[in-house]
């Protein structure tokens, strides 16, 4: 199995908690929400939007992204809780530790909402 994690800084406006509530109800996801992160997860990705002011633009979102390719031995039992787990602890790495984030501890250290 090969899990990536992605990362990308979209400027204001680019996705509203409208938007991001939309796709968390596309077929097979279910929301996420972790402190005032909001995204969703799936049984074979999350996606968390963290806000991420950066100079000039107080707005910003941080889009962070977990998922895998599945390969053809893996069994189709549910992965949505790791996918979880993964994706909130790829979401507080980021946001708290690369992009440094303002207000990214609400993400909090123990994954919980």
């Amino acid at each position: 199995m090969k899990i990536e994690i992605n990362y990308l800084l979209h400027p204001s406006g680019a996705f509203t908690e409208a938007s991001i509530g939309e796709m968390a109800k596309a077929v097979g996801r279910s929301p996420l929400a972790v402190g005032k992160a909001k995204g969703y997860v799936s049984d074979t990705d999350g996606v968390l939007f963290v806000s991420c002011p950066r100079e000039g633009d107080s707005g910003s979102l941080v889009r962070i992204e977990a998922g895998y390719l599945q390969h053809s031995d893996d069994t189709q039992s549910s992965r949505r809780k790791e996918f979880r787990d993964l994706t909130v602890s790829a979401a507080r790495y980021v946001a708290q530790d690369v992009l440094k984030c303002e207000g990214a501890e609400s993400l909090g250290d123990d994954g919980n909402e």
